[in-house]
């Protein structure tokens, strides 16, 4: 099982929502300020196996992940962890 994901979210509602939804339902350390998560524009990351939660912003990454679908919606993460 994939313990690391990379989670696309358009909105800051939408962001704040998902942010509040994984410090709420998991335990798990945040790297970033809430303000800064929520006003940036790149992918969340969920990372369970170190228990981090953080925004990857490295242009080059994303791209990446983008090229080899990597990114996930808000409900194709909640799907893979049967939420």
């Amino acid at each position: 099982m994939n313990k690391q994901y990379m989670v696309q979210v358009v909105g800051k509602e939408e962001r704040l929502d998902f942010y509040n939804f994984i410090l709420n339902n998991f335990k798990i350390k945040r790297v970033e300020s809430k303000k800064s998560m929520i006003n940036s524009t790149f992918p969340f990351v969920v990372d369970f196996e170190n228990n981090i939660f953080w925004v990857c912003n490295s242009i080059t990454c994303c791209s990446l992940a983008q090229q080899n679908n990597k990114f996930l919606s808000k409900n194709e993460f909640k799907k893979i962890l049967c939420l």
